[in-house]
């Protein structure tokens, strides 16, 4: 028995010794937060930046905005007749004569490029690149005049099929000089007042013509094109609107008055505005250079004792005329802007025949600039 007793008391000793070594004391687990986290922001992603579209220049929808607002007009004090006589009456000493002339010089005058120039490809490109390096971010303007209309009546062909693709060609040139620059153009002065001097099959190749030349044009995003369409004192409006609508004038800006005519602001605005209402809208412009008194005429008597006479509208050089409003963009809702499209002070010949009270006779031959007129028109002007 006493062998049992010291067995068991062995026993429970081995237990007491072992029992730490196998009884673990469980982990404490975390303490949940009182509060839970705040969820942190997502970052906003870095947006791509998307490029500007360049605008869109030829503008020819009617509610497209006025592309001559805003821009600045070139002014070239370099190679303008008016320019040139400007600082050669500087150099003589005559500065009333100068002061005259600047009136002329500083203002925005469209170039004339036509049929006259072998290279129009050369030369609008070199004009086009010097007026960009001269002033930069002015907007140059060019007058067109490309088709034939050197006479009125008899069976008149205008050149006949044979200038139809000169002129096409002449076009693909031009507007290859054309390159990117931005450029507004008024296109064909007098070819469609004068369609009625062509034989009847010629006034078709005409239209062609100007078609094509149009359709070249409205494929420049920089260029802005007006057709010309005479001016208030000429053709009626609907006939002029039928033109314009064969000449396309749907693919560009829209149409331009006045450019070889002198009749008032006020006049082709209204006519202008009858053209637009035929054409869904069109914009247009009117060529204020020599317009400062409207157009010239008087009454040529048949028989005074009848009291018998007949208007005569002074087109050759005209003695009263003045120049007009100076080149400006407008907000109207149909005119984009008063622009000096033509030639201001070229001759339009020696004027024999014409009354000398209404008429400078003696003068260069037509297109020539003639500074005794540049002089007249000045002086008569306001201011």
């Amino acid at each position: 028995m006493r062998r049992h007793l010291t067995l068991l008391v062995a026993l429970i000793a081995l237990l007491a010794v072992a029992a730490p070594a196998s009884a673990q004391i469980p982990p404490i687990p975390p303490i949940p937060p009182i509060f839970p986290p705040k969820p942190q922001p997502t970052p906003t992603p870095t947006p791509v930046p998307v490029p500007t579209p360049e605008r869109d220049w030829r503008a020819p929808g009617a509610n497209d905005p006025n592309p001559l607002l805003g821009t600045k007009f070139y002014v070239d004090m370099v190679e303008q007749p008016a320019a040139k006589w400007y600082r050669r009456y500087q150099r003589s000493n005559q500065p009333g004569a100068a002061a005259l002339m600047y009136k002329i010089a500083s203002q925005p005058i469209f170039r004339w490029i036509g049929k006259t120039d072998r290279n129009p490809e050369r030369n609008t490109r070199v004009f086009l690149q010097r007026a960009a390096e001269r002033s930069p971010g002015a907007v140059p303007g060019i007058t067109v005049l490309n088709h034939e209309g050197e006479k009125c009546g008899g069976g008149y062909t205008g050149g006949g099929r044979r200038k139809d693709g000169r002129y096409r060609r002449w076009m693909q040139r031009f507007v290859q000089g054309l390159g990117n620059h931005r450029v507004t153009i008024v296109f064909e002065p007098d070819a469609l007042g004068t369609i009625k001097c062509l034989r009847g099959s010629r006034r078709v190749s005409r239209l062609r013509n100007m078609r094509y030349g149009i359709r070249l044009l409205s494929k420049k995003p920089n260029v802005t094109t007006y057709i010309e369409a005479g001016a208030s004192d000429w053709r009626p409006a609907g006939e002029m609107a039928r033109y314009l609508r064969a000449a396309g004038v749907g693919r560009v800006r829209g149409f331009s008055l006045n450019t070889t005519h002198f009749d008032t602001n006020a006049n082709n605005l209204r006519y202008g505005m009858r053209i637009s209402r035929m054409l869904g809208g069109k914009h247009f412009v009117i060529n204020s250079d020599e317009n400062g008194r409207g157009r010239v005429h008087y009454r040529r008597y048949i028989s005074r004792a009848a009291n018998l006479w007949r208007t005569v509208n002074v087109w050759c050089n005209p003695r009263r005329s003045a120049l007009g409003t100076r080149p400006v963009a407008t907000n109207h809702p149909r005119l984009d802007g008063y622009l000096w499209t033509s030639r201001p002070a070229a001759s339009a010949g020696s004027c024999r025949g014409w009354n000398p009270r209404f008429t400078m006779r003696g003068g260069p031959s037509a297109g020539t600039f003639w500074p005794e007129r540049a002089l007249l028109l000045a002086r008569q002007s306001n201011p």
